[in-house]
């Protein structure tokens, strides 16, 4: 179920983030990337779909491409079995996008309020 929230200019929610600084993910954040994401793993599946999420990180954010990918090859060494790799991938995709998408809601909330 979506549902639609419309707000005024003064009564426009103000972005919350950590005391790390990340952003605090809406629950309409979340509803709305939990359905595209099983959206893209039913089409896709989770091979074709952590591939393309690999090849963006790592054009955009190559240390932390390079960290999730060591992290994938060293699960062995580390005593993790492949069911932890799907969950890594998994985890690892779902955290990236539900902040990168929030992060985008709060952009276009401080361009709204003319900051």
């Amino acid at each position: 179920m979506f549902i639609k929230i419309y707000y005024s200019k003064k009564q426009m929610p103000k972005p919350k983030y950590t005391s790390d600084g990340l952003p605090v993910i809406s629950p309409e954040n979340i509803e709305t990337y939990g359905k595209l994401y099983l959206r893209d793993l039913k089409r896709a599946g989770i091979e074709d779909v952590f591939k393309v999420f690999l090849e963006k990180l790592e054009k955009e954010n190559h240390n932390l491409c390079t960290l999730l990918v060591s992290a994938i090859e060293n699960r062995r060494a580390l005593g993790f079995s492949d069911d932890y790799l799907t969950g890594l991938i998994i985890g690892a995709r779902a955290v990236y996008e539900a902040l990168r998408r929030q992060s985008a809601a709060n952009k276009l909330e401080k361009e709204f309020e003319g900051k």
